[in-house]
């Protein structure tokens, strides 16, 4: 019997028909075109800090796609893979007459297209959803959204019985979520990405904190060095 689900999920991974990592050494010039395009939204001072964004994550690229796996060990569920506004269907509340008829919020959207779900971490879904283009950003309430999820997520594993606060604290789902930014932004470079509005400019400055955290802006020995300095961010030690 074929598996029809992924052993990795979204359809910006290496599973499946999607070419995910196999394009890490074009990040770097893909990344130039791509600086050029956002110039007029950061000011002089935070472009200089971003030229070397491309670089970094072309070093990172190899060890960021494997270590993600890795957490699945830990923190793994299904994703969907290309969890967006249009692969949901939202239902209206019921009206009669003048009165709004409460019901259930949870029985008020049905999620469809399941082609690219698999094994991950729940960030990246959650990552994909925030991700801003040009239709809209919400950059701006990024960290309320995810305490939001967090409380929900808890919430819903406590009553499933499948664990609770310590399963996976809210530290741990923020670094794995912009982890997910920096392995969803290798993606869409590979494809010729742009940023052009403010809401992307403000995504890669928070891509570039992260990196900063990460390599310290420096260039690391090898793979396994970058391994360690993934698991001691997401340790909260770096």
């Amino acid at each position: 019997k074929q598996n029809i689900l992924h052993s990795r999920g979204g359809f910006w991974t290496t599973d499946g028909k999607q070419d995910g990592n196999n394009d890490c050494a074009n990040l770097s010039s893909q990344w130039k075109m791509a600086l050029q395009k956002v110039e007029s939204q950061l000011e002089s001072a935070v472009h200089s800090r971003l030229v070397r964004l491309g670089p970094r994550l072309q070093d990172l690229c190899n060890a960021l796609g494997s270590f993600l796996m890795k957490q699945t060990k830990i923190y793994g569920t299904w994703i969907h893979g290309d969890f967006k506004a249009a692969n949901m269907m939202f239902r209206d509340r019921l009206i009669e007459g003048e009165a709004v008829v409460e019901e259930d919020l949870s029985s008020s959207v049905a999620v469809v297209d399941f082609q690219f779900t698999g094994w991950g971490v729940c960030a990246e879904d959650v990552a994909y959803l925030l991700y801003p283009d040009a239709q809209g950003s919400l950059m701006d309430y990024v960290d309320e959204l995810l305490a939001v999820y967090h409380e929900q997520l808890v919430t819903q594993i406590m009553m499933l019985m499948k664990g609770g606060p310590s399963s996976i604290s809210f530290s741990v789902l923020c670094r794995l979520y912009e982890l997910a930014n920096l392995d969803l932004t290798r993606y869409w470079l590979s494809k010729g990405w742009e940023a052009t509005t403010k809401g992307e400019s403000q995504l890669l400055l928070r891509m570039e904190n992260c990196l900063d955290a990460i390599d310290g802006g420096h260039v690391l020995k090898d793979e396994d060095a970058y391994h360690g300095a993934l698991q001691s961010y997401l340790d909260g030690s770096s």
